[in-house]
Parts: C-alpha cells; structure tokens; sequence
C-alpha cells in the first residue's frame, strides 16, 4: 500500500492517540516494533503503513495522528541516543555498550562507513536476485575505492 498525500487506507480504524501512546511507551521501555505491535492487537506491517503515512503528512505539513506516532517514535529515538552519548561521555574508558548501540542501532548517524555498508547490503541483493557475481564483485570493489 502507498502513502500518498490526503489518503486514508483502510488500516486506519484502529489507529487513535491512545494506542499511539501505548506502542511508543512499549518501545521506549525497550520493545522492538514488531513485538509492541503485535501486543497491541495489529500487525507489525500496519504499524510500518501507519509510520511511512505520518512521514508524508509531516512532508506535506499535516497535523494527523500518523505524523503524531512519527513524532513520538522520533522522541523515543532522540532519548536513547542523548542517553548513549551521555553514558559515553561520563565514562573515562569510553562505554562500550553505549557506542555498541550507537552503532548499531543508529548506523546511518555514528557509523563512519554507513554509505557502504549500505551499498554493500543492495549489492549483495542484486547479486542474490541476479546470480552474477563477477559484476556484482566489481561494483564493490569500485564503490569502496571512491569512499
């Protein structure tokens, strides 16, 4: 299902501030979204439909509860990398748990090499979907020299 502007999909009739709440509260006390979703009587694949909704209704300047849960899991995500970055601050040797998070977690933002990783990852597909590994073998070796 597409997330378009104006739209309201069908999986929407569950969707209230209450549940909202619940699902993030779940998720910052540590669930994964699978496992909050899946409590709270949906499917993790609304919950991402609900999600990938509320980033086009903040894109298009919307006040829904979609952009609300987009929020809230925006918070929840801000908390634990200000909680990581202040453990590692106050440790003299560094906390190894917290960088670990970090990461891991949050790859995009505190890995050094997050963009071949990630070309890594689709190259890997390609070459799954495909079967040509010589080229594909290629496209790595190339995309890691020009990084």
């Amino acid at each position: 299902m597409e997330a378009k502007a104006y739209k309201i999909p069908f999986p929407f009739h569950k969707l209230s501030k209450l549940l909202i709440d619940i699902i993030v509260k779940d998720i910052d006390e540590g669930s994964t979204y699978k496992l909050a979703s899946c409590a709270n009587g949906i499917t993790p694949r609304i919950l991402y439909i609900w999600i990938t909704q509320g980033m086009v209704d903040i894109e298009t300047k919307q006040d829904t509860l979609c952009a609300y849960l987009v929020h809230s899991l925006h918070k929840v995500k801000q908390k634990e990398v200000k909680w990581c970055r202040n453990a590692i601050r106050k440790s003299q040797k560094g906390h190894k748990g917290a960088e670990w998070t970090l990461e891991h977690a949050f790859l995009r933002d505190f890995t050094s090499n997050a963009v071949i990783r990630e070309m890594s990852k689709e190259i890997s597909e390609l070459q799954a979907e495909q079967g040509n590994t010589q080229y594909v073998k290629t496209l790595l070796e190339k995309a890691q020299q020009d990084f």
